[in-house]
């Protein structure tokens, strides 16, 4: 038979390395490491490269036509902005959550969206 192994509350280990994330209620979710990257913004914009199909975030300097204001989470390492409108508009409202490894492009924190689009959720 097996060993039992207590796991125990709040022991997790945090990833640092960026991630971003689409949500069902058409939230776009980073967590700290994206957060850094990103150089801890207040606004965002938020950008699409539809033959790449990648979904990118960069830093706004303020709140710009167009932008996006940043909500952190409370008691939580995640920052987020809503963007059910403008993901709607081209097409990439899911229909569950699909997170990702963030790649860097200069300034552009980037996910791919090959995966996502495929599914056809």
């Amino acid at each position: 038979m097996g060993t039992w192994k207590q796991l125990r509350a709040h022991a997790s280990v945090r990833s640092y390395v960026p991630s971003v994330g689409l949500q069902r209620n058409g939230r776009i979710a980073w967590n700290r490491g994206a957060q850094e990257s990103l150089g801890h913004p207040q606004f965002v914009r938020l950008l699409l490269d539809d033959e790449g199909q990648r979904l990118g975030v960069q830093k706004a300097e303020c709140m710009e036509e167009g932008a996006f204001a940043v909500q952190k989470a409370a008691k939580q390492q995640t920052w987020s902005i809503s963007a059910f409108g403008a993901l709607q508009q081209v097409g990439l409202s899911v229909g569950y959550s699909y997170r990702k490894y963030a790649q860097q492009d200069g300034d552009i924190l980037w996910i791919p969206l090959a995966e996502l689009r495929a599914r056809g959720d």
